[in-house]
């Protein structure tokens, strides 16, 4: 399967949360989520087909930056909404 059709998928895949996982480790985020919890969470989301990098897609976000990912500590948000608190203005 091309990488785009990957992407465009109507669902997400293990594959899609592996890829998600070592983008998370490799930034230095803890992780307490597991593989059925991050599928279930898009899934239930409705926005699989909607997420991305663009302005107008969307994302899953920690709501405590300083917590790791987990159901109790993520929701969904539009990549303009999201905050970055490290970034200059």
């Amino acid at each position: 399967m091309a990488i785009k059709d990957r992407y465009n998928a109507a669902e997400p895949t293990y594959n899609d949360y592996f890829d998600w996982l070592s983008a998370v480790k490799n930034s230095k985020y803890k992780v307490a989520i597991n593989i059925d919890e991050w599928l279930g969470w898009w899934k239930n989301s409705g926005k699989w087909s909607e997420r991305g990098r663009g302005r107008l897609c969307y994302c899953m976000a920690r709501i405590d930056i300083e917590e790791a990912f987990s159901l109790d500590n993520i929701h969904l948000i539009q990549i303009k909404d999201k905050v970055y608190p490290n970034r200059r203005k």
